[in-house]
């Protein structure tokens, strides 16, 4: 009987794609394995935020658990927490694997992952597949002529595009608890990197996206008047709004996956592009308060 892998999904879309290209090189790895991706109990239970599975046109070389295993699935987890609870046991060592870089295969016949992975090697090591799939991802939702966003898109390709990228945590109980620290970046670190760019890059348009503007977003000075991304704008569709960062020229982005992702996507948009601006100098600067260490990638500038 081959080894089974389950690798489940959850959180919003940034972590299910961590998670997903996780699941590809996990299958990569170990060919002599079935790997499976579960993409229901990681949302069954996510009564804080209420997350919904958003990689449906994604997940296509990599077969789904069925609903009956789904819920067998659940069934160990949920054992595995009351054995922690009660007993202070674990099954984590033999069946439930939480953290693990890609090549962490059990040797067990079942193992179920439910860590994040977020790590950028595990990435670069599938990243022809992240550009297939992505784009893959990206055809699925199609922009009509009157939209917002395909405005917005035309626009951050026309300009010297700098996506500002922060993420507040505001439906978070404890927003600090998302921030390595327990403290996320402040209005005079961004405020200096603002200026350092616009003092070295030709005609900038900045590109501000967060969920809603709020103190720290407007107290940000710039040389021209930017542009805000934002829900109230009508900017709250979230593979769209991945698409339009990852379309920014230059990044500053702060501990979100999400917008991880969207720095990430435009680097790779810039090795396949002809455009005047992709070839000068990239910038993209990136807060070093991720919680899980191994984001940033050589060429960002940390801060």
């Amino acid at each position: 009987m081959k080894p089974l892998h389950i690798v489940v999904l959850a959180g919003g879309l940034g972590n299910q794609l961590f998670k997903y290209f996780y699941a590809v090189r996990l299958k990569l790895d170990n060919p002599e394995s079935t790997v499976l991706i579960d993409t229901m109990t990681g949302f069954w239970t996510d009564y804080q935020y209420k997350r919904t599975f958003e990689l449906d046109s994604l997940v296509r070389n990599i077969d789904r658990t069925s609903f009956p295993f789904a819920c067998f699935i659940l069934f160990i987890r949920v054992c595995n927490k009351l054995l922690i609870k009660l007993l202070k046991k674990t099954l984590t060592e033999r069946i439930i694997c939480e953290s693990g870089d890609g090549h962490a295969a059990k040797k067990s016949l079942l193992t179920i992952h439910t860590g994040y992975y977020q790590n950028y090697a595990n990435i670069a090591s599938v990243a022809t597949h992240v550009r297939s799939d992505m784009n893959l991802l990206f055809k699925s939702c199609s922009l009509d002529d009157s939209t917002n966003f395909k405005k917005l898109n035309e626009k951050i390709r026309r300009v010297n595009s700098v996506g500002i990228c922060l993420r507040f945590y505001e439906e978070s109980v404890i927003p600090n608890a998302h921030h390595k620290g327990g403290s996320g970046v402040t209005i005079k670190q961004v405020q200096a990197i603002i200026d350092k760019i616009q003092g070295k890059i030709t005609s900038p348009v900045f590109f501000l996206f967060c969920q809603e503007r709020n103190y720290f977003t407007d107290s940000l000075k710039f040389d021209s008047e930017p542009v805000f991304v934002d829900h109230s704008s009508g900017y709250d569709v979230t593979l769209e709004r991945l698409r339009s960062i990852s379309l920014c020229k230059h990044h500053i982005i702060n501990n979100s996956t999400f917008y991880w992702w969207g720095a990430f996507l435009a680097d790779q948009n810039r090795e396949l592009s002809n455009n005047s601006f992709d070839q000068q100098d990239r910038i993209v600067f990136c807060s070093n308060t991720f919680v899980f260490d191994g984001m940033l990638k050589s060429d960002w500038s940390p801060f």
